[in-house]
């Protein structure tokens, strides 16, 4: 019996007991129909990663680790060693198995170069940092014939390393590049619609097909199930357990930092320039110690400066002028440089001394998201330092913000506001419950039926 077979008829059972006779007749969990997602924009194709509509979209037809097990792992004493059970006769959505060997190599591959955006969370694999910085080493992954999966772990984590690692970000693909999600695109794949993969490790999912639009296209498609923004038909609110960043990466000295970071006005930039859920942010640590001072002493450089933003965000550019401003009146000269979006890769680069950063999809983890800062500014090294202090804390009992105030220091960033991520949804889907870095298991949503409609 699959995941969600056995969920429905628990639900079900729930439902009788808590609403006996008509009543439990009245309200059904149900399968079939059209899930109507409006989280793409005019024109986008293939949305951002780390994106909220990239994660929502990449979610549809990828799975993860955590997908694939038939129960909970086995955990060594030390908590650095598991064993991992996956389900049997998995396959991608080509039909290829999907055994130990192919969930090796598929994350083995995350593992190599950058590894992409979430690729900081194969640091809790021992090995990872070093295959991550180009040296060659074996990662602490290895498959135990056709089912087990043995992980040896860079720190004790215990049973949270699989958590850690089941994420979109780091997809699981057959040789050929198929995924092994819930749903699948429809032959020819241009239309934005999704039917079902019967064959998914946690079963069929409920919906028969998924239909993909833009806001903008919203009222000629009809009511949406789910937004990115409120409107009549999503009401009802979900916090995710996300949020994203913006930052200005200062790609020079300590004492150039410090004197930026002592210019600019976080309140007036939320308030004016961001608004709506952008609130201040100066540390991502809760309990950082106070004061704590950058400089080497060294004099700010008194030549003009270059700062690349997002030329097609309109907010960043009208942040990207009021650091302008300020750093101005601060007696520091800054030319814009605004970048086209296939440039904006870039602006992790270090090409210039100023660059203005939005990093969305960020645990609100104090630890994870300064690890996921780290990796994304400073490379896999840096980030998994972040976890393994964190982790050393933890078991010592002592606070985040004495263990990681130094390291969060040392990055080259002037942190400036955080949005918390949220989506919308109708009053008659259900199933949408936060998991990690997504709003909800797009196979476990349904929609509720009620024979008085």
């Amino acid at each position: 019996m699959s995941h969600r077979t056995k969920l429905a008829a628990l639900l079900s059972l729930t439902l009788g007991l808590l609403a006996p006779g008509a009543a439990g007749a009245a309200v059904r969990p149900t399968t079939g129909g059209t899930l109507r997602l409006a989280v793409q924009t005019p024109g986008a194709t293939a949305p951002e990663a780390r994106s909220l509509p990239g994660r929502i979209r990449a979610s549809l037809d990828e799975c993860t680790l955590g997908d694939l097990l038939a129960g909970p792992p086995q955990v060594d004493e030390e908590e650095d060693r598991l064993i991992l059970l996956l389900e049997e006769g998995l396959v991608f959505q080509d039909g290829s198995k999907l055994d130990a060997a192919a969930v090796v190599e598929s994350l083995s591959a995350h593992a190599r170069g950058s590894g992409g955006v979430e690729a900081w969370r194969l640091l809790v694999l021992a090995g990872a940092a070093e295959r991550m910085s180009g040296a060659e080493g074996e990662l602490g992954l290895k498959a135990i014939g056709a089912r087990r999966l043995e992980l040896r772990l860079s720190w004790p984590l215990g049973a949270g390393a699989v958590e850690l690692l089941s994420h979109p970000g780091l997809p699981l693909r057959s040789k050929g590049g198929a995924p092994c999600g819930p749903f699948q695109a429809r032959e020819g794949g241009r239309d934005g619609v999704l039917v079902p993969f019967d064959r998914h490790p946690r079963g069929r999912p409920y919906f028969d097909r998924v239909q993909l639009f833009s806001t903008r296209e919203g009222s000629r498609q009809g009511k949406a199930d789910l937004r990115l923004e409120a409107s009549v038909d999503t009401p009802r609110e979900l916090p995710l357990t996300t949020r994203s960043l913006t930052f200005l990466q200062v790609n020079a000295s300590p004492a150039l930092r410090e004197q930026i970071d002592g210019s600019l006005d976080r309140k007036a930039i939320v308030r004016y320039l961001v608004g709506g859920r952008a609130r201040q942010v100066s540390t991502l640590l809760p309990d950082a110690p106070p004061g704590a001072s950058r400089s080497s002493g060294e004099a700010p450089p008194r030549r003009a400066l270059t700062l690349a933003f997002d030329g097609e965000d309109p907010v960043h550019r009208r942040i990207a002028e009021r650091i302008q401003v300020r750093l101005h009146d601060g007696g520091l000269e800054v030319a814009l440089q605004p970048l086209p979006a296939r440039e904006r890769g870039a602006l992790l680069t270090g090409a210039t001394e100023l660059a203005l950063i939005t990093l969305p999809g960020l645990p609100r983890d104090p630890a994870r998201g300064l690890a996921a800062v780290s990796h994304a500014v400073l490379g896999a090294r840096a980030a998994q330092e972040v976890l393994e202090t964190a982790a050393a804390a933890e078991r010592a009992g002592g606070g985040l913000g004495a263990a990681l105030g130094e390291l969060e220091a040392r990055l080259p960033v002037v942190f400036l506001y955080g949005e918390d991520e949220v989506v919308w949804i109708g009053d008659s889907l259900q199933g949408a419950e936060p998991s990690g870095t997504l709003p909800f298991d797009p196979g476990d949503l349904w929609r509720w039926e009620s024979s008085t409609r």
